[in-house]
């Protein structure tokens, strides 16, 4: 969320930490891992993480590991909400009652998600579930890479 990474960046201490490439806005180009089919959703499982900090270790949000998956009548974001070296456990943080749709320059892009509960309650409960999150993006020519904030 736009809101959310403006917030931790007017904070005294904030911080945004990407381990994967970022673009020129600074929003971070998660890597495909796999795109593939289950129960007949399509699921695109991407790698890397984004850390954000501020408060003095109060705030203290990390997305790691995104997943998007598109069913028949809806879309799920999920991230890996394990601790490192725990095996993955995923939470589903953003929904949207449709899938994605293509872009004039062939990207795909994946929009109306809204904060679920979970979501919320990862940002802090600063943010109502519902709540508009930022589209992602995905660029198949770009080697599967996806940007997503």
């Amino acid at each position: 969320m736009e809101r959310f990474r403006n917030y931790v960046g007017e904070l005294e201490d904030g911080q945004e930490r990407w381990d994967v490439e970022t673009d020129e806005s600074g929003r971070g180009i998660f890597p495909l891992v796999s795109d593939s089919r289950d129960s007949g959703a399509r699921v695109l499982r991407f790698t890397g993480s984004v850390r954000f900090t501020g408060h003095g270790g109060f705030l203290n949000v990390s997305i790691t590991d995104p997943q998007i998956t598109i069913g028949a009548d809806s879309m799920t974001v999920t991230i890996d909400s394990a601790p490192p070296g725990v095996r993955e456990r995923r939470l589903e943080i953003a929904r949207s009652p449709r899938g994605g749709g293509p872009a004039t320059d062939g990207r795909t892009v994946f929009a109306g998600l809204g904060l679920t509960a979970a979501g919320a309650e990862l940002l802090g409960s600063v943010y109502r579930e519902g709540e508009p999150v930022d589209d992602a993006v995905w660029s198949p020519a770009e080697e599967g890479r996806s940007e997503q904030t």
